[in-house]
């Protein structure tokens, strides 16, 4: 190894400056302004250049060094002059190890030009330093990358005297270079009585191989030390086949050997062995010793014997569970035809994991319809092996399967059917679409059933029509369901929102009472603007039923879109039951914080007070014209202050308060650290923060302007997911200088924080402390009192 000094900069400069050196003459453009050749004496210890020719990414100055290399070019006599000097500086003891340094990398690049009359002189310079355990290293980095017999000659006879350190990166640099001729010396080496220096010869044995390096090895006075052991079988694998076989048995076989050194061995036999691999795994993985079952399972995947997969699979039973579940992952991976018998066999085994383990392979293995009959018999039955059999069956492939899959669905034993069925869904097997649709005249309910839930996940937009009349057409109330979930999901696949549903909008329009009833669950789940529009119209039919399960549908609907229709719908209805389902339903939408929502809920509000109410509902309605805050909505809630009714009218004093509060504008901010940012958490946009590091005792106080119910705190952190407290306590009270007690605690949520108050909760401002730390700072963006 070559001991460097710190400054790993020199060595890529080095290496630029030896591009430099081989593009010199090639171009006027880039070479670097001749400077003047350092003496012998000086070049060492010499102030840095003028920056002249500094690199593009070092702003440093060339050194004297670098300059005198470059100013040679690659003029033969100048290089040599060049070489003098950097020799000199080499050789020099009061050198300081980052000129030595420099001078052995610019020595090496001028060598390896090959165009110097100098290099025979150099190499002679050079060479006792290799043995001298103080240059060494200088003198390796200048030859080690220089090719030729020359250089491999002053290796061999420098480690013929060299000791220590020096001894070690020599014999290191003789396999790196690939020293044929140094078998003979390491072999010497092999036997010192210096460790280190033994397991070094033995690692480069290993690394330069042939035919003496394994014979020196064997004849090792340790042979079965790991290192040697190491070596041995990296000489085995630059030999022939045979030899690699022989090497690798002998130590795999030999029980006093290191465990990690047989199972590489191991490996090594298997891959060098092919023709007696099987015999060999199976010999592993009978034996008593666990470490040679993953090396031996890991080759069956790879093995390049055409019918490997099948021995192994007939020797399954051999094997110990643990291993038989291993080996067939393995065999599954593989991929091989002729092993399918074989792990057919352990789908009958005792214990599940093996079974589990064959179900898996088999998905991956080449299909017949043999495997598919017999994967189905076990996925009618129940529990984890039916599941796992049935998930085996959907993978399998092979030729003639689908065929077979849709044949076998088509009649026979109807458990059989029913998995094939499922099969037909699993395989997305939409040509049996037309089948599947004709099992609706089937008189066995379980296969119209199975059939139904295959169409929900293989039909198209186009079959709607189909499904449509299947579930307008049964008086069963389970296949119903299931027709209508069917059509559900046809319909949601279909990427056009505000129309895929048109098919069902049609049959609602035309169809009779008991179709309506049957069809209208499915307006909701699909949403889109037909929809909707269906819906509406329905809820104001005469029909009783089916204008209350359209109020139903509407007051469910996925988003805020049924708000007017609801509204509507309340207004103009003479239906007592239609009219409180749609006001409750509206009175839901209300609540919302989103800006449609916003901008209509007073008008929308204030139109549903006016109806004839009860108490609760009319309750829950001041409850909402609460979060407005327009003169409007004031004057509503006043008119309902005297109410008769004793919750109507504290629920109206109380959205007077809250509109009044309302009124004033967003609630005043302030905080315990950055009070001056604090007012972002009310401004009302989601993309500004109130960020601070996260501390005990952290406070947020928020000023609501008047007295008013406080029902619910919520804490927004916009698309973050990081900025919430751990913990924290609520106050409020009508005190600026006094919190009052604490009258609710909450935790932070990653998502958004809610934390609904105690009823009967009152006051002008409302205090949050943090009680809990996180790492995370907090980063609140909209802190909203309602």
């Amino acid at each position: 190894m070559i001991s460097l000094t710190p400054s790993s900069l020199l060595l890529t400069r080095a290496l630029a400056l030896g591009s430099l050196l081989f593009a010199a003459g090639c171009t006027s453009t880039t070479t670097p302004k001749p400077a003047t050749p350092a003496s012998t004496s000086g070049a060492a210890n010499a102030p840095a250049a003028a920056a002249v020719g500094a690199f593009e990414d070092d702003a440093r100055p060339l050194t004297s060094a670098e300059n005198l290399v470059i100013a040679a070019g690659l003029d033969a006599a100048k290089l040599a002059a060049a070489q003098g000097e950097l020799l000199a500086i080499l050789q020099n003891p009061a050198s300081t190890p980052a000129a030595a340094q420099e001078a052995a990398q610019l020595l090496g690049q001028i060598l390896l030009t090959g165009n110097s009359a100098g290099h025979a002189t150099t190499l002679n310079a050079l060479a006792p330093l290799l043995a001298d355990s103080a240059r060494s290293d200088h003198a390796r980095l200048a030859l080690d990358r220089v090719p030729g017999t020359a250089v491999d000659t002053l290796y061999l006879q420098a480690l013929l005297s060299a000791t220590g350190r020096a001894r070690l990166g020599l014999i290191d640099a003789v396999a790196t270079r690939g020293i044929a001729g140094a078998t003979g010396a390491l072999a010497g080496l092999l036997q010192d009585s210096d460790a280190a220096t033994a397991d070094a010869a033995a690692t480069a044995l290993g690394r330069l191989g042939g035919t003496g390096a394994l014979d020196a090895l064997g004849a090792a006075k340790n042979p079965l030390s790991p290192t040697v052991l190491k070596a041995r079988l990296a000489a085995a694998a630059k030999a022939d086949a045979a030899t690699a076989a022989r090497v690798a048995g002998e130590i795999y076989r030999n029980s006093a050997a290191p465990l990690g050194q047989r199972t590489i061995a191991l490996r090594t036999l298997i891959s060098a062995q092919p023709a007696s691999a099987v015999d060999t795994i199976d010999a592993a993985l009978t034996g008593n010793e666990p470490a040679f079952h993953a090396p031996a399972i890991e080759a069956v995947r790879s093995l390049p014997v055409p019918d490997a997969g099948a021995r192994l699979a007939a020797r399954l039973g051999a094997f110990a569970p643990a291993v038989q579940t291993a080996l067939i992952a393995a065999l599954g991976h593989r991929g091989e035809a002729g092993a399918v018998p074989g792990v057919l066999q352990a789908l009958d085994h005792a214990d599940a994991t093996v079974r589990l383990a064959a179900f898996e392979a088999l998905g991956r293995l080449p299909g017949a319809v043999e495997v598919a009959r017999k994967l189905a018999g076990l996925a009618t039955a129940k529990g984890d092996d039916a599941k796992a059999a049935a998930a085996a069956l959907a993978r399998l492939n092979g030729p003639g399967l689908d065929e077979h899959i849709r044949s076998a669905a088509a009649e026979g034993d109807n458990a059989l059917r029913a998995v094939y069925i499922q099969q037909i869904a699993a395989r997305n097997l939409t040509e049996a679409i037309p089948f599947l649709l004709g099992l609706r005249s089937s008189p066995v309910e379980s296969l119209r059933l199975e059939a139904l839930d295959a169409l929900r996940l293989v039909a198209a937009s186009a079959d709607q029509g189909a499904v449509i009349a299947w579930a307008t057409g049964t008086t069963n109330r389970a296949e119903q369901n299931r027709a209508v979930r069917a059509l559900i999901t046809i319909i949601l696949r279909d990427g056009a929102a505000d129309t895929r549903a048109a098919p069902v909008v049609t049959a609602l329009a035309t169809g009779d009472s008991a179709a309506r009833l049957a069809l209208l669950p499915v307006l909701s789940r699909v949403g889109g603007k037909s929809a909707l529009a269906s819906a509406g119209t329905l809820a104001r039919e005469n029909d009783a039923a089916v204008a209350a399960a359209a109020t139903a549908e509407l007051a469910r609907w996925p988003d805020a879109s049924a708000l007017p229709v609801l509204v509507e719908l309340a207004v103009a209805t003479q239906a007592e039951a239609i009219q409180a389902a749609a006001v409750q339903g509206a009175a839901r939408f209300l609540s919302l914080r989103t800006p449609a929502v916003t901008a209509s809920r007073s008008a929308q509000a204030r139109a549903l007070l006016a109806l004839p109410l009860n108490p609760a509902t009319r309750s829950a309605l001041l409850n909402v014209l609460s979060l407005c805050s327009d003169a409007d909505a004031l004057a509503t809630a006043r008119s309902f202050a005297g109410n008769d009714d004793v919750a109507v009218a504290a629920a109206a004093r109380d959205a007077v308060d809250a509109i009044t509060s309302n009124l004033a504008g967003a609630p005043a901010m302030t905080a315990s650290v950055d009070s001056e940012a604090a007012a972002q958490m009310a401004d009302g946009k989601d993309g500004t923060f109130w960020q601070v590091p996260s501390e005990l005792g952290l406070w947020i106080r928020a000023d609501l302007h008047h007295p008013r119910p406080v029902r619910k705190l919520t804490l927004e952190h916009g698309n973050r997911s990081w900025g919430y407290p751990a913990q924290f306590d609520v106050q409020v009270s009508d005190d600026p200088e006094k919190p009052g007690e604490v009258i609710a605690q909450g935790e932070g949520e990653r998502t958004g924080t809610v934390l609904n108050l105690p009823a009967g909760t009152r006051g002008r401002y409302v205090w949050l402390r943090v009680t809990k730390l996180r790492d995370a700072p907090i980063a609140i963006s909209e802190m909203i009192v309602e």
